[in-house]
């Protein structure tokens, strides 16, 4: 059910109404305005709350009987408009999160994650007095105690040291003087490998936290005196040109590893590889959004495991290969993207089915070269594989 809220959640955090083009994002590096001051923020964060369970009997012996705590420290800028795409993203706040949850027992069998994030607080209402709005963050997460077959038996939810943490999270908070701010938090936090180790389980926690914020002073990056300067930062509005629809083609290709859907006491070791290669035709109809549909070839060598009475030498490349065709959308940030895709292949694929979902992100190099990261799961949530991605894009949209 977890997995499920994630992926609703980035189809509706994705579908804005409001793409970028490279030319506006070029124009939005080079014509920053450096007369305006920087302002930053430093956070701190307490949360509280459950697990959802993971189906393994020790864990929930253990861990899973108790609630959690989470403690998180945040550095961010403030994005009022020295950039016109965060104008396009209703002035949100951005940084570097550390963030660290303390299971009770302490000393079990999973361990005691930390993770390094990026983080965006993105307010959807604003006023003079609280706000209200999205909180989300991702990252690599480092502390677990892997499942091992000899040292550590038992711990049957998550095959590696480190996870990548998602963590989507609303924000009702409120302006309690000119420095400091509180807000309260509900949300998710999610941890996975995408499959590259088994077990894979994924780990999920529901919470409600509070958090304080500390607006600090003022600042030039040159040095000049910002004593003068208010204390929190006016949005700054210019104007934006009416974005005009424009069709792309764009192709990839990926490869990734991945696990083993079955008996991990016996196949805790076994890594299978994984290849995609997709083309697209899609439409930007606005500054921050992307529309498309397109096609898909995946290699998954994890297949052989459905034909456990076969040798894997003689299993033909075709059983190992399909293909399907998926309907796409990307929301952009500036030069990164979140994508979300849902898509059918032209067979049943045996151990998966015939609809599966793509989520991911993906940067812009250059106005052509892009490199992504992707996650496909079959329509039940139970990851795949993850594939690294590199493509390129060519536009219809006309030079001037």
């Amino acid at each position: 059910m977890c997995k499920q809220i994630v992926v609703i959640f980035l189809c509706v955090f994705s579908f804005q109404t409001n793409a970028q083009s490279f030319d506006f994002l070029k124009s939005d590096t080079t014509d920053i305005q450096k007369n305006l001051p920087g302002y930053m923020v430093v956070e701190t964060k307490f949360q509280h709350g459950h697990h959802k369970t993971t189906g393994v009997d020790e864990l929930q012996k253990t861990i899973e009987t108790n609630p959690f705590n989470t403690f998180e420290f945040r550095i961010g800028w403030r994005g009022y408009g020295r950039k016109k795409w965060q104008q396009l993203h209703n002035f949100t706040t951005y940084g570097v999160a550390f963030h660290h949850v303390a299971f009770r027992p302490y000393d079990n069998i999973l361990g005691n994650p930390t993770s390094i994030s990026l983080y965006m607080d993105y307010p959807l209402l604003s006023t003079r007095y609280f706000w209200f709005g999205i909180d989300l963050a991702f990252g690599p997460a480092f502390g677990f105690k892997p499942y091992d077959p000899e040292t550590n038996p038992n711990q049957k939810a998550i095959g590696s040291k480190v996870n990548l943490l998602f963590q989507p999270n609303i924000n009702l908070g409120f302006k309690v003087n000119k420095r400091f701010d509180i807000a309260f938090q509900a949300g998710l936090t999610h941890y996975s490998n995408g499959r590259m180790r088994t077990p894979n389980m994924g780990i999920n926690l529901e919470g409600i936290g509070l958090k304080a914020v500390y607006n600090m002073k003022p600042f030039y990056k040159d040095g000049r005196d910002a004593s003068h300067l208010p204390d929190r930062p006016t949005n700054t509005k210019v104007f934006l040109p009416k974005h005009k629809n424009y069709f792309e083609f764009i192709i990839s290709g990926g490869f990734g590893v991945t696990g083993s859907f079955n008996e991990y006491e016996t196949k805790d070791d076994i890594n299978y590889r994984a290849m995609g290669f997709s083309i697209d035709a899609a439409l930007k109809y606005s500054h921050i959004s992307r529309i498309g549909i397109g096609y898909d070839v995946f290699f998954d060598e994890s297949l052989v495991e459905e034909y456990e009475t076969i040798e894997n030498q003689d299993i033909p490349l075709k059983d190992k290969m399909y293909g399907g065709i998926h309907i796409s959308h990307e929301f952009l940030i500036h030069k990164f993207a979140i994508i979300t895709q849902y898509g059918r292949t032209f067979k049943n694929i045996p151990g998966r089915g015939k609809s599966y979902m793509v989520t991911g992100f993906r940067y812009d190099v250059s106005e052509k070269l892009f490199l992504k990261i992707i996650l496909k799961t079959p329509t039940e949530l139970i990851a795949d594989f993850a594939l690294f991605s590199v493509g390129f894009s060519l536009n219809s949209q006309k030079k001037k």
